[in-house]
This record gives structure tokens, sequence and C-alpha cells, in this order.
């Protein structure tokens, strides 16, 4: 006996030196089993999430390992109820295969998700500003076919247009600054942001500094890089940009969820004191550690204190359910002589009641994050009442700026 012993956790320990997580497949196998036996009782729309509650688990045990990959699976089993839905936009953003999306990612308690990484781009070279230069000797008559490709949004076209009138050796320097900065624009508007980053940087001097500066700014801002556009903005100096400097610099620190520092920027300018006013100290919020040990003490109640009153009903009534059948089992030995029922109702109640308490804390994160994403949106439809647009007219002397489109991509 003791050398089979010996033989097994030689071989367990062989395999798992070599990348095999035994308790990993032996999870897997589970779901594999509950997919062919009993999945296929419940009907093809029994569940409400996508990916479904069986793939769900599979993944959780395959990238956290079987225990807490088991215990996130149970919590999903337990917020697969017929309240789920009410949680819509809310706690579950969007909807995939007709059912709400939930990716494993999103229940990580050690591991939140964070905000959406900023947009890959390619870097403009020099050699290859546009796919063909401007023959010698051409004038900046494109110049009015440019600023018509912009109005109409055909920004991938009027960038290029801007950048032949650039590169044309006539060009006036006064219509020159202006076409950097309207291809940067164009760029910007197109989601080519580090080819609008390197357009501005051409107009970076003398009187279209700030503009170059704020173009480049909001430019790192569409890409998330919110220290970047700070860095930028605070090397601007024109005073005719001071409100959309603030606006932009407050707005950063916002999508950062720095709403106190975001106030204190916006009450710089008395044309943000809407802004300024609003107090990010009433935010409402919930602790996770209480959450957590409300749902140790008494199932389902963390998740009803983190305003997910159903997930907490189902919670209770299924920790209840299988709890009392562990205890019937239990106390009634003439009932189940091989304590088979009595052991796996115990698993199972200890299971869900692991799944009911790790449910609690991520439903207080998930309610917190919820405040901050409300108090960014109020912020946010008050910033879009602003103009932020840069007026480029001033640049291009007595003619007239293209109007500019109501859509693409938002200051």
């Amino acid at each position: 006996m003791m050398r089979r012993s010996f033989c097994v956790l030689a071989m367990s320990a062989a395999l798992a030196s070599a990348g095999y997580d035994a308790l990993a497949v032996s999870g897997s196998w589970l779901i594999d089993g509950y997919k062919a036996v009993l999945s296929p009782l419940q009907g093809r729309r029994m569940c409400n999430f996508w990916p479904t509650c069986s793939r769900f688990t599979r993944e959780a045990i395959q990238s956290q390992g079987l225990l807490p990959g088991v215990v996130i699976g149970a919590d999903r089993l337990l917020r697969c109820n017929p309240w789920a839905w009410n949680l819509l936009d809310q706690h579950y953003r969007g909807i995939s295969q007709d059912r709400l999306n939930d990716p494993v990612g999103n229940h990580i308690a050690w591991d939140p998700p964070g905000e959406p990484a900023g947009l890959t781009v390619l870097a403009l070279q020099p050699e290859d500003a546009v796919a063909d230069r401007p023959a010698p000797g051409r004038s900046a008559a494109s110049l009015p076919f440019a600023d018509h490709l912009y109005a109409n949004q055909d920004f991938a076209r009027a960038a290029t247009e801007y950048l032949r009138v650039y590169l044309t050796p006539s060009t006036l320097p006064r219509t020159r600054d202006y076409a950097t900065l309207m291809a940067g624009e164009s760029f910007l508007r197109s989601g080519e942001f580090g080819r609008a980053r390197l357009a501005f940087a051409q107009a970076d001097r003398g009187q279209t500094a700030g503009l170059a500066l704020y173009g480049n700014a909001r430019a790192w801002f569409a890409e998330a890089g919110y220290e970047n556009a700070r860095s930028a903005l605070d090397k601007i100096k024109n005073g005719e940009l001071a409100t959309r400097r603030t606006a932009l610099q407050g707005w950063s620190y916002l999508k950062e969820y720095r709403f106190r520092r975001a106030a204190d920027v916006f009450a710089e300018d008395d044309a943000l004191a809407r802004l300024a006013d609003m107090d990010p100290g009433k935010l409402s919020a919930r602790s996770r550690a209480l959450s957590t040990v409300m749902s140790a003490v008494i199932p389902g109640s963390g998740q009803a204190y983190s305003g997910r009153v159903g997930d907490g009903i189902y919670s209770f009534l299924t920790v209840a359910a299988t709890g009392l059948a562990f205890y019937w089992f239990a106390a009634n030995h003439e009932k189940d002589s091989s304590y088979v029922k009595t052991s796996l109702f115990g698993v199972l109640t200890a299971l869900f009641h692991a799944g009911n308490v790790y449910g609690a804390n991520i439903a207080a994160r998930d309610y917190n994050s919820l405040q901050r994403r409300r108090y960014l949106e109020r912020a946010e439809d008050i910033l879009r009442t602003i103009s932020l647009e840069p007026d480029y007219s001033s640049v291009s002397g007595s003619r007239t700026a293209p109007a500019t489109p109501t859509t693409g991509v938002q200051d």
C-alpha cells in the first residue's frame, strides 16, 4: 500500500513538473460529464449567460486552478437565476449569443477588470507620410478639396490631401501650418492616433504650438494615455485654449476615477463650475469586507446589501436547500447507510456556500464600480455640452476652416 501511494505521488509530481495539472484536467473531466449527462436535460436556453455556466467553469478552472475555479463556477451557478436579466447594463454589460455577456475575467476578485486598453496604431515614418508625393511645383490647389473631404467625414483621404499641401514646396508657411494641423485632426478622427500625434508635432512651433500640443493631448486622450495627455496640456501657454485645456485635463482624471482631483482641476475655471460642484464624497459605496462577512453568516445577505437582491435570495435558497438535505441524511443514517448522499450534499453545501461568500465580495466590488461609472457618465454629459473643438481659422488667415463634423472621434 505504501509503495503504491509513493508511486502515485511520484507520478503526480513528475506530471506537475512537466506542466500537466492533474487537478485542472480532472475538473475539466467533471465539466465534460456534466455537459454530456445533465446539460441536455435542461434545454438549450436554460443558461442566462455567455459563456454558458459549464464553459465558464471550465475556463475558470483552466486559468485559476481547480479549487478557485470551482468556487468561481459555483458563484456563477448562483448568479444564473431568473433575476439575472434585471442587472443588464449594470453588472452585466452587453449581450453575446442572445445571452448576458459575462466573461471569467470579470469575476476574479484578486485581479479586477481594468479599463479598455488603448488602440495599437502604426507609427507614421517621415519617408512614407503619403503614398505618392506631390509633383514639384504643385500649388496648394488641393486644399479646398481636402476641406471638402474633411467636411464630408472622409478623414483618411482628407489627411492624405492635407499632407500633399504640407509637402508642396510652394505652399505658404501659414497654409502649411493649417494643413499640418488639419492632417492631424483628420488622422485623429479616423482613429490613427499615432499618425495624428506625428502630424501635430510638425506644427509644434511658433503661433501654432498651443494648437499642436492640444491636438497631441487629444490624440493621447483618445488612446487612453491620460498621463501623456496631461503632460502635453501642461505645456500649453495659449490663453485662448485655457478652458479647453482645463476641461480635457479634468476629464482625463475622471477617466481614471480620480474624481476629487478632477473636481479640483475644474474649479480652476469659472466656465466649469458645474463640474467643480459635483461632490465625489457623496458617492454611494459598499464595503467588500462587510459584504463578505455578511454572506458568510447569512448566505445571500452580502449580495442583497450590494444591490443584488435576486442573487441574494437565490443564494440563500440554494445553500439552505442543500444544507437541509445534508442535515436530513446525516441525522437519519438508515436513509443513507453508505453515507453517499450525506457526503454529496455536504460537498454541495460547502461548495455553494463558498461560492456565495466569494460572490458577495465581487458584488460589492461591482456595486462600487457601477457608482463610479454613473458619476463619470453624469460628468461626461456636462463635458459634452462644452465645445472642446480647436479653432483653426486663425491659423489659415482669411480663409474659413471647414465645418466640424458632428460624428467621429469624441473629444
